[in-house]
C-alpha cells in the first residue's frame, strides 16, 4: 500500500469506539465479524478462522465444556465470550485482557478462560505456569476473522480487502499461517 505502518495498543473494551472516533484507521487483533459489531464498523473479508475455546487447569478433572455450570469463567472485557459463559450456565469474571484471565485461572481463583482458540495456545506458550492448563473440548463457536475499519473509510477497507483476496489466491496467506501455526492453515474454515 506503500504506507508505514504504527503499531497502537489500547485496552480491549475501548478498541471500537477508538477507531470509530478515527484515533487509529483500523483494528487487527483477532476481532471476531459479529452481527452487532457490523453495525458499528466494517470488517474486511474473513482473513482466518478460529473460535471461543475453554480452558481448564489440567488438575481440574474437568473434561468437557458442560462440567462448567455454576463455576466461574473469565473472559477479557469488552470481548463476546461472556455470552458463551452464558451458554454454559457459568458465572462470568470479567479482567482488563487475556493475561490476566490466564493468570487468575493458573493461580486458581478462576475454575476456566474462555478465549480465541489461537490465542489461548499462544498465551500457554509463552506465559510462565502456562503447562498447567489445557484446552477442554473443541471450539464452542467458529469465528471468523477480520480486520475491523471506521464506517466512514470505506477506501481503505477496498484497497485491504484486495489485497487480502491476492495473498489468499497466491497462497501467501495460508504460508504465513502455516509457518506461525504449526502447520495448521486457519486460513480456510
Amino acid at each position: 500500500m506503500g504506507v508505514e505502518l504504527d503499531y497502537v495498543t489500547s485496552d480491549w473494551d475501548g478498541l471500537t469506539e477508538g477507531l470509530r472516533n478515527s484515533r487509529y484507521d483500523a483494528i487487527l487483533g483477532s476481532m471476531a465479524i459479529t452481527y452487532d459489531r457490523q453495525k458499528v464498523l466494517n470488517f474486511s473479508s474473513p482473513y482466518y478462522y478460529s473460535g471461543a475455546q475453554l480452558i481448564v487447569r489440567k488438575d481440574s478433572g474437568i473434561t468437557d465444556p458442560s462440567q462448567m455450570e455454576g463455576k466461574t469463567i473469565a473472559v477479557a472485557t469488552g470481548t463476546n465470550f461472556v455470552e458463551d459463559v452464558a451458554n454454559l450456565q457459568a458465572e462470568s469474571a470479567l479482567y482488563q485482557d487475556d493475561n490476566a484471565t490466564i493468570m487468575e485461572l493458573i493461580a486458581g481463583r478462576v475454575d476456566g478462560v474462555i478465549t480465541d482458540r489461537l490465542v489461548a495456545l499462544e498465551t500457554m506458550s509463552k506465559i510462565s505456569g502456562g503447562d498447567e492448563i489445557e484446552l477442554c473440548g473443541e471450539l464452542l463457536r467458529l469465528e471468523e476473522m477480520g480486520i475491523a475499519f471506521n464506517k466512514k473509510d470505506v477506501t481503505l477497507l477496498e484497497k485491504v480487502d484486495e489485497i487480502l483476496q491476492e495473498m489468499h489466491e497466491d497462497g501467501t496467506l495460508r504460508e504465513i499461517s502455516e509457518k506461525w501455526h504449526d502447520g495448521m492453515d486457519i486460513t480456510v474454515k
